[in-house]
């Protein structure tokens, strides 16, 4: 196999694999698994109950 075939296949296979990995999608927005994976705010949140902004007492309104 000559080279200019060889690396045209290979430059359309290059192509294609981009292609494919810019509409494939991601896992349903599941995080990797350790150690790659990182928790997101949202879940740190949702997992820290220290973390959550507490809500502040009613106050009474004044009439002015």
């Amino acid at each position: 196999m000559s080279d200019r075939i060889f690396f045209s296949l290979i430059a359309l296979a290059v192509i294609a694999i981009i292609a494919l990995a810019l509409v494939w999608p991601q896992g349903d927005g599941r995080r990797s698994p350790k150690p790659f994976g990182h928790a997101t705010t949202a879940e740190r949140v949702a997992h820290a109950p220290q973390l959550r902004p507490a809500l502040a007492p009613a106050s009474p309104t004044k009439a002015p």
